[in-house]
This record gives structure tokens, sequence and C-alpha cells, in this order.
């Protein structure tokens, strides 16, 4: 229980720092906001991007890259929200970036229009696994 406990604790002052240092723009700031970053779990900064505003999660959104972004988007339960503030292009980079799983549950979450403009931007590798698990879910859903 303490280590949970603990374990909550520091999760809350990651997600804290990360807040802190990213709006900062000095030199010192911008390098322990990359120490800080590289030692984040994804989950701490899915957690952050909540208490960002858009200009500061654009800020992380360049520092994280796009296959790191897939990683933190796993982790965010409305991926459309931080989807739909970034270029179509890039959106799309992130959704094949993700696990396929992920990435249905991720398109899940926004609207008809852009799921169909995200998915075409996809490569044909990742629109087959998207598609896949959707009809399996489609198929498990009907049975029932």
């Amino acid at each position: 229980m303490e280590d949970k406990r603990a374990e909550s604790l520091s999760m809350s002052a990651r997600v804290s720092e990360l807040a802190r240092l990213l709006p900062a723009r000095r030199p010192d700031r911008r390098e322990q906001l990359a120490v800080v970053l590289h030692d984040a779990h994804e989950c701490d900064i899915a957690a952050a991007l909540e208490l960002l505003d858009v200009r500061q999660r654009a800020r992380l959104y360049r520092l994280l890259g796009v296959e790191r972004l897939g990683d933190v988007f796993a982790y965010v339960s409305d991926a459309g929200k931080y989807l739909r503030e970034l270029p179509q292009e890039q959106a799309a980079d992130i959704v094949e970036a993700m696990d396929a799983d992920d990435a249905v549950d991720a398109l899940e979450t926004v609207s008809p229009e852009l799921r169909s403009a995200l998915m075409e931007k996809l490569d044909p590798e990742s629109q087959h696994d998207i598609r896949l698990i959707c009809s399996i879910s489609r198929t498990k859903s009907a049975a029932r």
C-alpha cells in the first residue's frame, strides 16, 4: 500500500515538474526539461498534457517527436482532443506510430471526417491493421 502511495506521489511530482519546466525558455531550464522528459514515463507525460495550454503542448510535441508521442497518446483517454490540435499530416504520423489497438482507440475519439482524412494518410500496413482490428471488434459486438 505504501509503495502505491509513494509511486503515486512520485508520478504527481514528475507531472508537476514537466508542467513547471515546459513554459520556461531559459537555457538552464531546457537542459532540466530534456532530462525530465528522458526519464519520464509516457503515462506521466500524458497526465502533464492536461496541465498545459495549446502553445506549451505544441512545444512538447516538437520536443518529443512522432514516435514518442505515439507512445504518450496511448495513455490519453481523449487522444482526439490533441490530434485535432495538430496538422493532419503530423496527426497521421502519430497515429501510425501507435500500436494498432491504441490507434483504433485514438481514432474513435475524433470526428468521422477527421478519422477518414487521417486513415487516408496512413501507410497501407497501418491502414490494414486498424481495419482488421475494427472488423474483429464489429464481429465480436454482433455476436453478443
